[in-house]
């Protein structure tokens, strides 16, 4: 009930969310302050929906070319609670730490390192 698809998922399955505000979220209702400026808080569009713990670490993505905005992070205990909302960690605000981190050894040999290179990894829920 509320996930996107339990632990038998075999392919990414969407979630139409609402980005809710910030103040908002930081409210005693809510996250009480928890909520830094580098964390997306949202919802799910349709009452009821909601992301499941098998779902950190998936892409919150935006926009028609689908630009990552952020990465699932954390939810309540009871994912439908509707004071304790989804949060993301936002890609956006850390968009320079990860094109330097990118560059300097994503794909390409480490230094101290003997010929070994440090592949990017994806980790995926989708089964092959």
């Amino acid at each position: 009930p509320g996930g996107l698809g339990g632990p038998q998922a075999r392919r990414a399955l969407e979630l139409e969310v609402t980005v809710l505000d910030t103040q908002m979220c930081n409210n005693s209702r809510f996250w009480n302050g928890d909520i830094a400026p580098t964390m997306i808080c949202f919802q799910g569009r349709h009452r009821g929906s909601a992301p499941s713990k098998g779902d950190s670490g998936g892409p919150l993505v935006c926009g028609k070319r689908a630009a990552v905005a952020g990465v699932l992070s954390f939810t309540s205990p009871d994912v439908t609670d509707p004071f304790k909302p989804p949060v993301a960690t936002s890609a956006v605000k850390h968009k320079n730490w990860i094109r330097k981190t990118l560059r300097r050894g994503c794909g390409s040999p480490q230094p101290g390192h003997t010929g070994q290179t440090d592949h990017p990894v994806l980790f995926t829920q989708v089964g092959f």
